[in-house]
């Protein structure tokens, strides 16, 4: 099927059971590119689209597709920073400009989604979203989390199947489309478990506390409710120096804020080292701790070793407090409420 000329007709028009009711105009790249994918469809070429890595991105790519009227087996997707085209495919950016129009496109691309595969069709104009979509929003939002350089190809094949095929696509389980959206997401929870695992809060000397993390998949958004409900009286930080995200939490909220950082900015949290008065002793004290119930035969020359490792990923042991070596000196002076004579003075009062 070849291209044709690119309108900017809904994206929800490939389904027939769809009624738009969320529209909105193309933002200036994605108009662009799928003038210029119809066009290379038009001469018989096959293309691929160069999207941004996230979710916004493959959305966007998905919308040029239909507003290209191309078909799934002409076009591609490929994310920007690791695109590699085969012999003869013609390479289309589609770049976001990360503003109003763009968030507006990619939810019109969604809502149209949802309608033809039959999620939320009773949705009133308000445009707020149901149970059964929201929970289809969260896990197209944890597949395209992960780092994986086939995130865009799966997903987006995994969309354009859905506008293709309607409400039976949600039942094809074994379809090769539906199983690697469903490997991305797998992979995601496992990120996130990880992080609700293996993330190490220190005090700062300015009284909030910070952690820094290194996940596979850009998952700091989806753990930051599970943090704040179990701190809630408390200001924290989570940084991930890969990703260049973090989350921010301020006493009493009951979620995080989720922000984009730039590299600089990054380095300088990633690196805090303005400890508390008192945080080196409590790391030392949980080291010991630690090193008191290890079990023998877990160290490299122990045959547990790959079981601990299989456990505890060897990529989470630098930002683990009890595997650091740092935490081996407590700072020279032990703080007064963690002395003896502070304790003796406690007993003796009435």
């Amino acid at each position: 099927m070849q291209g044709r000329a690119a309108t900017t007709e809904p994206v929800d028009r490939p389904s027939k059971t769809s009624s738009p009711s969320f529209r909105a105009p193309a933002p200036p790249g994605v108009a662009r590119a799928a003038a210029e994918l119809s066009e290379v469809l038009s001469s018989g070429s096959s293309a691929v689209l160069a999207c941004e890595h996230d979710l916004d991105g493959v959305l966007c790519a998905v919308g040029c597709v239909y507003l290209a009227h191309a078909a799934e087996r002409d076009v591609a997707f490929a994310s920007t920073r690791d695109i590699q085209p085969r012999i003869g495919e013609r390479v289309i950016d589609c770049p976001l400009t990360r503003d109003e129009a763009t968030t507006a496109f990619a939810r019109r691309v969604f809502m149209g989604y949802t309608r033809a595969v039959g999620v939320g069709v009773r949705q009133s104009e308000s445009g707020r979203l149901d149970g059964s979509q929201a929970t289809l929003l969260k896990r197209l939002a944890h597949a395209c989390a992960c780092d994986d350089p086939n995130m865009p190809q799966a997903v987006g094949s995994y969309l354009v199947m859905g506008f293709a095929m309607g409400p039976v696509s949600r039942k094809l389980i074994s379809d090769p489309r539906v199983m690697a959206v469903d490997t991305l997401v797998r992979y995601a929870d496992v990120e996130c478990e990880h992080a609700r695992q293996f993330i190490r809060f220190s005090r700062l000397a300015d009284g909030g506390f910070g952690a820094s993390f290194k996940p596979r998949a850009n998952i700091l958004p989806f753990v930051g409710t599970y943090f704040a409900s179990r701190m809630r009286d408390e200001r924290f930080y989570v940084v991930d120096p890969t990703h260049r995200t973090a989350i921010l939490h301020y006493k009493g909220d009951e979620r995080c804020t989720s922000v984009s950082l730039d590299r600089e900015l990054t380095g300088q949290l990633a690196s805090l080292d303005t400890l508390a008065n008192d945080e080196r002793y409590v790391r030392a004290m949980w080291k010991r701790f630690y090193d008191s119930m290890e079990l023998h035969g877990r160290d490299t020359r122990g045959r547990g070793y790959d079981l601990r490792t299989s456990w505890m990923r060897k990529r989470f042991w630098e930002g683990l407090t009890e595997l650091d070596p740092r935490s081996d000196s407590f700072g020279g002076t032990v703080p007064p409420k963690y002395s003896n004579e502070s304790h003796d003075r406690r007993k003796e009062l009435p």
